[in-house]
């Protein structure tokens, strides 16, 4: 175990540093399905913060959606929530509900128990060291800067490809598909990233809220937009994975142009590609410049 957590983690440890670590480590199971879920963990932490300082509180939500409203549930009746000598924070990783309806209710649900400054909704592709690279390259590169608009760019490709298929969580992913599982949250993320406008500071709201601007410029479409600028599928064989049903029109691969109605990218298209049993395992962003006048193709 020790050999496997310094290969993971990154970190240089010894095994004795390990073992007084582990010793720290607890495991506490519980039933989801129900609000008294929590409550060996509410019976065995008190125990655990006996005599501390400081006795801080972190969950991490890592579930599927259909959980979340009874497990904030349970943290809120087992006093989990409050922590009497430190702070209690809630990370959820996506999915976030399963439509705008669900999302909204469950935002209001946990403001209920959290206030918003412990509540921390996080998209794990946001860790991957590319992609906090594109901020250095956007905003501290004085040769891209003054021509990463549309008088320069002439369109923007954003592709993550996967070779792997949905077969070892096909049950889930049935319920989800790639728009919900990758569209929305990652390449979303990578696209506002690359579009927005530079941010005040590096406080995360003040990124957050340059990010939702992007969010808000981007072109709404009709349902025959949407036939014009969007397409999805699924890979052969989908359909006969445990837990996929054989009727299922849950796509596996999608494609979209977005525009964003903004005075940096009028006009410039944003390509977005995701899907699973490709043939090649890319993740990529191609930012295609207009060619100089001299040099275009007539």
């Amino acid at each position: 175990m020790w050999e496997s957590a310094v290969e993971l983690a990154g970190v240089a440890s010894s095994r004795d540093q390990f073992i007084v670590f582990s010793k720290r480590l607890f495991y506490s199971a519980g039933d989801l399905s129900g609000r008294d879920g929590l409550s060996g963990v509410a019976d065995r932490l008190p125990e655990l913060e006996r005599g501390a300082d400081v006795a801080n509180r972190m969950f991490y939500f890592s579930i599927a959606p259909d959980f979340y409203e009874t497990a904030i549930a349970s943290l809120r009746d087992s006093g989990l929530a409050n922590s009497s000598n430190g702070w209690s924070r809630l990370v959820i990783e996506k999915p976030f509900g399963t439509d705008r309806e669900s999302a909204a209710k469950l935002d209001t649900n946990i403001h209920a128990v959290f206030p918003e400054k412990d509540v921390f909704q996080i998209d794990h592709y946001l860790g991957k060291e590319t992609v906090q690279n594109l901020l250095v390259l956007r905003f501290a590169n004085s040769i891209f800067e003054p021509i990463w608009n549309r008088n320069y760019v002439k369109s923007v490709q954003i592709t993550v490809a996967e070779e792997v298929d949905a077969a070892s969580r096909a049950a889930y992913y049935d319920s989800s598909g790639v728009v919900r599982d990758m569209l929305q949250n990652h390449l979303l993320q990578i696209l506002t990233i690359i579009a927005m406008e530079p941010p005040s500071g590096v406080e995360p709201e003040s990124i957050r809220d340059r990010k939702v601007d992007v969010l808000r410029a981007i072109s709404a479409y009709s349902e025959a937009d949407i036939a014009q600028n969007a397409v999805a599928g699924a890979y052969e064989g989908y359909r006969r994975h445990d837990g996929v049903s054989s009727s299922s029109r849950t796509p596996t691969y999608a494609a979209v142009k977005l525009q964003i109605d903004n005075w940096r990218w009028k006009g410039v298209p944003f390509y977005l590609r995701t899907g699973k049993a490709l043939r090649n395992k890319v993740s990529e962003v191609v930012v295609e410049f207009e060619p100089p006048a001299s040099f275009r193709v007539r």
